[in-house]
């Protein structure tokens, strides 16, 4: 004010020099002249960085320089809001501010931080402490820098896995030296219990990652080549096909120790595949040579299969059926024998395929070819009986592979 003073009765000064020289002039100038004076005055006292504003007091202490009313009500809103849930949904703040109209320089102007911590220290149920605030929301608070810091590391250590790779804090944290609740402010180990699983708010996001390297195989493709080498129907591996290997390097993101992402980081061709060469048969194949390829020679249901009974073999697979059902030759070939064989058997039809293979067909009923015939794959040779040593109408089928009985089921179609 004394400033305010003292430029007004500066220009009032000159105002009344103005007047003596000119004492012509009428009053309705002369009023007209102090006026301007006034106005002049206020308008160079307003270029010197003065404002009007307010002086803020509330609980009976002075807050702060503001130069809004609405801008101290809404900071005293927003303690309200914030805080509520640690007052039952009172408001901490209760008192209502008075305001005192003033000039007040601009550097002299109190922030609305500043007026917000001044006015949560004046309700005295609130101290000042270190608060970890999470994503805009405080969840803790310590009494040292220290304590804070300590507090998210044990955050972190709690996703921490022998596998992990990085570790980082993904949410927004701050932490800050300021007034809040009483009961906000607890050890470290509560607030870190507090930042990781919080009842009221999000809790703290805890970024690790893992890396995994694992290989893949990669099939090899299949040549498919004609040739004359093999008989037309057969098909032969001449290049024996290699799978490749394809090694990949893997980063696995989890948040709060949940998998989150996945991506390939890298990847990395360790082995090429090696194409499998097939040679499909063109040579005309002579008469009685088989194809190697079975088909079943009865469709019955199998009652027993393939293998070991104690210490003896069941050379064959038992397919049950009526008596007078059609025996099929399983593949092309030459019959060296079709009669009764004493020994179990009963009628049996043997067929040499003149290519390492041999079958068998026992049991039957009727034989409609004799040694000596060629047959061809699906003729009819004979059907369903129970000759030899049988417990009921089936057929009795065995494969010989150079010789040795194989199981029949991975041999046929």
């Amino acid at each position: 004010m004394e400033v305010f003073s003292k430029y007004f009765l500066h220009i009032k000064n000159i105002a009344c020099k103005l007047k003596n020289k000119y004492n012509l002039i009428d009053l309705k100038i002369r009023k007209t002249i102090n006026i301007a004076a006034g106005t002049i005055a206020i308008a160079l006292l307003l270029n010197m960085n003065f404002s009007l504003g307010y002086g803020v007091i509330i609980n009976n202490e002075f807050v702060g320089n503001s130069l809004s009313k609405a801008e101290v009500n809404n900071v005293i809103s927003t303690i309200n809001e914030k805080y509520a849930a640690y007052y039952n949904g009172l408001e901490v703040v209760d008192s209502r501010p008075l305001y005192s109209l003033k000039l007040i320089k601009k550097d002299d102007v109190t922030s609305n931080d500043e007026i917000s911590e001044n006015i949560k220290k004046s309700t005295g149920r609130m101290v000042k402490q270190f608060v970890i605030s999470v994503d805009g929301n405080d969840l803790a608070g310590v009494r040292t820098k220290k304590d804070a810091d300590d507090a998210l590391e044990i955050c972190k250590n709690k996703y921490i896995e022998e596998s992990t790779k990085g570790c980082e804090i993904k949410s927004d944290v701050k932490i800050e030296e300021k007034y809040a609740p009483s009961s906000l402010l607890t050890s470290v180990q509560i607030a870190a219990n507090n930042l990781c699983d919080n009842d009221f708010f999000d809790s703290i996001k805890i970024l690790t990652y893992e890396i995994e390297e694992y290989d893949n195989e990669i099939a090899f493709e299949v040549e498919r080549i004609k040739s004359d080498e093999v008989y037309e129907g057969n098909k032969r591996i001449s290049v024996k096909g290699e799978n490749g290997i394809e090694h990949f390097v893997n980063r696995i993101d989890k948040i709060n120790g949940k998998i989150e992402n996945e991506k390939i980081i890298s990847k990395e061709v360790t082995k090429q595949p090696k194409n499998q060469v097939l040679l499909l048969g063109t040579k005309e194949r002579p008469k009685g040579v088989g194809t190697g390829n079975f088909m079943m020679p009865y469709g019955g249901n199998i009652t027993s299969r393939y293998g070991r009974r104690g210490s003896r073999l069941h050379k064959g697979i038992d397919i049950v059926g009526p008596t007078g059902s059609k025996i099929y030759a399983a593949d092309e070939g030459i019959v060296t024998y079709a009669d009764y064989e004493s020994g179990g058997y009963g009628n049996i039809v043997k067929i040499n395929h003149n290519n390492g293979y041999e079958t068998f067909y026992a049991h039957c009923n009727e034989i409609f070819v004799s040694s000596g015939d060629v047959v061809k794959k699906g003729d009819v040779i004979a059907t369903v009986g129970n000759t030899g040593r049988s417990t009921g109408p089936h057929l009795h089928f065995e494969i010989i592979e150079n010789g040795k009985n194989v199981n029949p089921l991975s041999c046929v179609e």
